[in-house]
């Protein structure tokens, strides 16, 4: 799954490999996920809460699907756990949430 939020982001990428690139793992997605009013008001929500700008929206996309949200942005995972009661759903670094799932068995 992707979004719109993704693919316009991917397309600000100077470096054409590295766009390229990006764009080809988004191929593999069989949802795009379209910005409408309710995410953009989600997303407002969410910037309230002191997530700012891309990353709200990318939040707010991944809660319309009920999607896990994977970040290297450690800052973004840091202030996301501290408004644990106010998203939906789980937002955690790539390396540390795969081995969880591996820990768990989920």
């Amino acid at each position: 799954m992707t979004s719109r939020a993704v693919l316009y982001e991917i397309g600000l990428i100077s470096d054409p490999q590295r766009k390229a690139n990006a764009f080809r793992l988004t191929d593999r997605a069989s949802e795009v996920i379209r910005i409408d009013d309710a995410l953009l008001v989600r997303a407002e929500e969410l910037e309230a809460s002191g997530i700012m700008g891309m990353d709200a929206v990318h939040i707010a996309c991944a809660e319309k699907t009920g999607s896990v949200f994977l970040t290297t942005d450690d800052e973004l995972v840091r202030v996301m756990k501290k408004n644990t009661p106010r998203i939906s759903i789980c937002v955690d670094n790539p390396l540390h949430w795969l081995m969880e799932v591996n820990q768990n068995g989920d």
